[in-house]
Formats: structure tokens, C-alpha cells, sequence
């Protein structure tokens, strides 16, 4: 976490944290299988995700580019929730699917580009490579628009993983934002592949609670990532322009 956050403010982020702690509860005491939508499993589905959403807008901060990277995070934290309730429904999953693309590019650009580590690379692309063998029959037997959606969201769920990991790899853990950075799409990685193949290839036992949890403990992470200082790796963009400005004054100064 920042060193510039005292006892105080990790005390005040907690409390932060108390509704969705309380609404993570209530969902799985109510426990309502999926197999019986309706919109009160809708809403108790959705509150832990509205709750972190609430709690990253919350979190004032000064900083711009801090700024900019906590507004990204809450509008992929409400595109998230936009496909929790669109999965609810069996005859919304594309929506869903759609939604949870939208997420994950809104992610991506809030953590940034970087350099991919070739081995983390090897690593995750055979583990996706394996759940997309497992679910690609179920998947083609889907109408046309649900099989591309799918084909395309498998890419955007590998690519942030990869990034993260890379940007894990470089930089070490002992950036608050690079840590559960990475912890919330392995987590996300865990939860869509067990989702898909439940779905698309073969039941799997305690499906709900393992997708579930492992989903809910990604979105916490990247909540969580509002509370860490951004690194160069996020501030990439908005200092390009200032080894132009030194080259411009070094110019300046050669000539004079």
C-alpha cells in the first residue's frame, strides 16, 4: 500500500470495505442456485460488485493520472456488474460475454502495456490453449454470435493475464498495484475457465462455489489496486512528452 497511507487511512479504506463484506455474506448464505434466475438473484449477485464499485468511487485522490486509473477501474467494475446480471439469465449470456469483454479492455487500458515475459506467455497460453480444446465443440454448436464472442473474449482474458504477469515478473511485488494486479486475473482466469467448461464441455462439481468465489476475489483485487501508487509502467503515457521537452532544452543549450 503507499507509503503516504497511514494507520488512518488504511482504517478508513476498510470501513470502506464493510458493505461489500457484508454483501459478499449474504450471497452465499441466500446461496440461490443458478438455475433459478430471477431478479432477486439478480440484485444479490450484483451487490458485492455495486459495492466495490462504491468503494473505489469513494477513494478521492488530487493525483490526475491516479485519478483517471480509479475512474477506469469503477467502469470496469460496472461492466462487470452489467454481465453478472446478464449471466443470471440464460438467454442474455452473450450480453454477458460482451459486458465482461468491455470490462476487461477497460482494465488493460487502466494497468497498461509492457514488455510480455516469454515463459509467463508459454505458461498461460497452454492452460487457455487446454480449455479452449475442452469447450471448442460446445462452443461451435452455439449460434454464430455466442461462438465469436466467446472466440474473441478467451484473447482479452489471456492478454490481460499476461501483461499483469509480465508487469509482475519486472517490477517484483513490492508495488501494492503490480501484486493484486495480477492476483485478479488469475483469479478471473480460474473462474471463466471452470465457468466454460461447466457450460460447454462437462459438469463440474461445486461449479457455482468455485466460480463464484475465485470471481469475487478478482474484482476484491482490483479494487484493492486503488489503494497502491501508480508506477511508471501506468505513467508511460502521460510523461512521454517530457524527454522531449529535456531533449528540446539540451538543444536550446547546445546551440547557445
Amino acid at each position: 500500500m503507499s507509503s503516504k497511507c497511514g494507520s488512518g487511512c488504511v482504517m478508513s479504506s476498510m470501513m470502506k470495505l464493510v458493505p461489500f463484506l457484508g454483501t459478499i455474506g449474504l450471497y452465499f448464505t441466500l446461496f440461490i442456485p443458478e438455475h433459478i434466475p430471477s431478479v432477486w438473484s439478480t440484485v444479490v449477485k450484483c451487490l458485492p460488485i455495486l459495492s466495490l464499485a462504491l468503494f473505489v468511487k469513494l477513494h478521492k485522490t488530487a493525483d490526475k493520472r491516479k485519478s483517471t486509473f480509479n475512474q477506469t477501474i469503477f467502469f470496469g467494475l460496472l461492466f462487470s456488474c452489467l454481465g453478472d446480471a446478464c449471466l443470471v439469465w440464460p438467454e442474455y449470456f452473450l450480453h454477458g460475454v460482451i459486458a465482461f469483454g468491455a470490462a476487461q479492455i477497460l482494465f488493460i487500458r487502466a494497468f497498461g502495456l509492457a514488455p510480455l515475459h516469454r515463459g509467463l506467455g508459454t505458461v498461460f497460453l497452454f492452460i487457455v490453449g487446454v480449455v479452449l480444446f475442452l469447450i471448442r465443440p460446445g462452443v461451435m454448436a452455439q449460434p454464430l454470435p455466442l461462438a465469436t464472442a466467446v472466440s474473441l473474449y478467451s484473447p482479452l482474458l489471456l492478454g490481460r493475464v499476461w501483461l499483469a504477469g509480465s508487469i509482475f515478473v519486472k517490477e517484483g511485488c513490492s508495488g501494492w498495484i503490480n501484486f493484486w494486479g495480477f492476483i485478479a486475473p488469475l483469479s478471473f482466469m480460474v473462474s471463466d475457465s471452470v465457468l466454460s467448461i461447466n457450460k460447454f464441455y462437462s459438469t463440474i462439481p461445486y461449479h457455482q462455489e468455485i466460480v463464484m468465489v475465485t470471481y469475487y476475489a478478482a474484482q476484491f483485487a482490483v479494487a484493492l489496486t486503488i489503494l497502491g501508487e501508480l508506477g511508471n509502467k501506468n505513467a508511460n503515457a502521460s510523461s512521454s512528452s517530457t524527454p522531449k521537452n529535456k531533449n528540446k532544452s539540451s538543444g536550446n543549450k547546445k546551440k547557445a
